[in-house]
């Protein structure tokens, strides 16, 4: 709720992204590409989002012209063109939510007819939604952190009864895993600059926030979307 009361008075008092400054920013300057092969705009990104939750954004309510002006990401594009990037998008958006809805149907399917049990054909808990999984993950970002030491397979396995349900040589192999996975992925967030992309995530996640929050009023946009309000640089890719 902090963060909303914060994002209230910022809007009132037209400060942060509501300020003068930053809504006029990037006027007369040359529009970055829409989408390419390689990159996407963050309006593009904004877009997107828009339409895959447009119950939630009420886009599908808006005029074309009503979209270009909502917000200065759109504004930058002439509106002839933007009313092209809006079209294709929302086309886009609709395929995707219809094959999210088929793939969601066909797993609810699947996981109706084929049920797991308890435990695995070895007589094991499932690895994946057992206490220890969360419990390994949590101690991987601690220890990346600095806010503990590294310990040896042992005594970490020593040192948490929740990883007893399962044999140490099991124990390790999980470990191991996820020291590898860990090791891969920082690897290639390097090679990849996945952190650029993150930074795009996080600014659009931003503008998305925004621009529902111009929608409706504070009180109401509280009690809709306090969940999905995101000020802080936390967090599917497009």
């Amino acid at each position: 709720m902090a963060n909303i009361r914060r994002f209230k008075k910022q809007y009132t008092n037209k400060e942060g992204p509501f300020s003068e400054k930053e809504t006029s920013k990037g006027k007369g300057a040359t529009p970055e590409p829409f989408k390419t092969k390689t990159t996407k705009s963050k309006a593009y990104t904004l877009l997107l989002k828009l339409h895959m939750n447009s119950d939630q954004s009420g886009i599908d309510k808006k005029s074309d012209e009503e979209i270009h002006q909502s917000d200065p990401n759109f504004s930058q594009y002439p509106l002839s063109d933007f009313k092209k990037y809006n079209k294709n998008v929302q086309k886009m958006a609709k395929k995707r939510n219809e094959k999210l809805n088929r793939d969601t149907d066909t797993f609810r399917r699947q996981m109706e007819s084929n049920p797991r049990g308890d435990l695995t054909d070895r007589g094991l808990p499932f690895w994946d939604t057992h206490p220890g999984y969360e419990m390994l993950l949590s101690d991987f970002d601690k220890i990346e952190k600095g806010e503990m030491r590294r310990p040896t397979h042992m005594e970490l396995y020593e040192s948490r009864n929740v990883y007893k349900d399962f044999p140490f040589q099991e124990f390790k192999n999980h470990f191991n895993q996820e020291k590898r996975k860990r090791k891969e992925a920082n690897f290639w967030r390097h090679k990849m600059k996945l952190n650029a992309r993150k930074v795009h995530v996080d600014e659009v996640d931003k503008m998305y926030d925004e621009w529902l929050w111009s929608e409706i009023d504070g009180d109401e946009l509280a009690k809709r979307f306090s969940k999905s309000l995101r000020l802080s640089d936390d967090e599917e890719n497009e």
